[in-house]
């Protein structure tokens, strides 16, 4: 199966993460600087309620407490979809979190955020 073109490099291990807001299962704000000093897994896919996107999150819950370790799935399902779908699958290793686009390119409307990639720098599109 070939692999999906990516737009720029892929992040190395060990780099900075921009930086990203988003919205928890409670509909309260987060952002990656709360987690400054903390080892963070960032799982990234469209929908909890696909069959790879599942797995994914069901195979990280379990691997969570042997990695030390902070994973956010960041989805763009709503608060509540990932809410249902955490207490179904019993996901408790794992913060599931929506992620806004305009969070990251404010002044330019809601577009999708390609997995894996993030722009060069706040404003800055994923050309």
């Amino acid at each position: 199966m070939p692999q999906p073109r990516f737009h720029g490099p892929l992040p190395q291990p060990g780099t900075t993460a921009p930086t990203l807001r988003y919205v928890k299962q409670d509909r309260t704000e987060g952002s990656l600087a709360e987690l400054n000093g903390h080892v963070v897994v960032l799982l990234t896919f469209p929908s909890m309620d696909t069959s790879t996107c599942a797995l994914e999150t069901r195979t990280f819950n379990k691997l969570a407490t042997g990695l030390g370790a902070k994973v956010l799935a960041v989805t763009m399902d709503l608060p509540f979809a990932m809410k249902r779908f955490c207490a179904a699958e019993g996901i408790e290793n794992v913060e599931a979190v929506v992620i806004s686009v305009t969070a990251i390119w404010p002044t330019s409307g809601a577009q999708p955020l390609p997995k894996g990639i993030w722009p060069a720098s706040p404003g800055a599109s994923p050309g």
